[in-house]
């Protein structure tokens, strides 16, 4: 099963974060394989930020990364809003645009869902 999350709204990710966790159980559950990818672009990268992302969030969001879900912020995005990947979380990953890294995992056979 592949799956692609995508996040353009600070307020979604609490919700992406809770969808990957339900699929990661259920694939758990039920002996299957699951590829995942939260893709954040737009204002959202903002909620990526390490020193301003609520401690329950991250925890969560760690955790799924622990599963193996990825977690990947557009550098585009972090450009127009002044962001550094060191500014990040440590488990997200940077892509170059979030658009194409939508479009590619959708040609790649991704389920797309948006929170």
């Amino acid at each position: 099963m592949k799956i692609l999350f995508h996040v353009d709204d600070t307020d979604r990710l609490r919700m992406a974060a809770t969808n990957a966790a339900n699929a990661v159980k259920y694939v758990q559950d039920n002996e299957l394989t699951l590829e995942a990818e939260i893709v954040v672009n737009g204002e959202a990268v903002t909620g990526l930020v390490r020193r301003c992302i609520e401690e329950p969030l991250y925890k969560s969001m760690k955790k799924l990364t622990d599963g193996k879900v990825h977690i990947a912020a557009c550098q585009n995005a972090l450009k127009a809003h002044q962001l550094s990947k060191e500014e990040l979380c440590d488990f997200v990953t940077v892509v170059p645009a979030g658009v194409i890294e939508l479009a590619k995992k959708q040609e790649e056979g991704y389920a797309y869902i948006k929170p």
